[in-house]
């Protein structure tokens, strides 16, 4: 018996090779990041507003568990 591709899968598929064909470069990475990663790593100050509750997903300390 012969599957197939889910639709979602099949349209992620044909959505990077447009992105690819317009000359993006496309990635895989992490989708949840570390407060080192999004802030320190790029010397954002302790007291920027990108940090404050409101502009950003604080999850709590080790999600996945």
């Amino acid at each position: 018996m012969k599957g197939s591709l889910n639709p979602l899968t099949l349209l992620f598929r044909e959505s990077i090779s447009i992105f690819e064909e317009m000359g993006f470069d496309v990635y895989e990475g992490p989708e949840i990041e570390t407060e080192w990663y999004n802030f320190d790593a790029l010397n954002v100050p302790a007291a920027h507003p990108s940090r404050d509750m409101q502009d950003t997903f604080w999850l709590k300390p080790n999600p996945v568990s």
